[in-house]
C-alpha cells in the first residue's frame, strides 16, 4: 500500500467496529511465468496498472484492524 487516501469513521455493524478505506496500491507482478514472452502472447496476457486505487472494508479485532474484504 503506498498511502491512504481515505476513510470512513468506524463504526459499528454487526457486532463489530468497521471502517471502509480507500489506497493507492502498487502492484508487482511476480508470477515466474509472466516473464515468458512465448506464453504471455498466447494468453494474451497484459501486466495490471502498477499502481491504483483499491477499497478495503476493515474489521477491528483482538490483534487490532484487518481487511474484512474488497470492493
Amino acid at each position: 500500500m503506498e498511502h491512504v487516501d481515505d476513510f470512513t469513521a468506524p463504526a459499528e455493524m454487526l457486532g463489530a467496529q468497521v471502517s471502509q478505506v480507500e489506497a493507492t496500491v502498487k502492484q508487482t507482478v511476480t508470477a515466474a511465468w509472466t516473464r515468458d514472452a512465448e506464453l504471455t502472447k498466447v494468453v494474451r496476457y497484459r501486466a495490471p496498472t502498477a499502481e491504483r486505487k483499491q477499497r478495503y472494508i476493515m474489521v477491528l479485532k483482538n490483534s487490532g484492524w484487518v481487511v474484512g474484504s474488497l470492493r
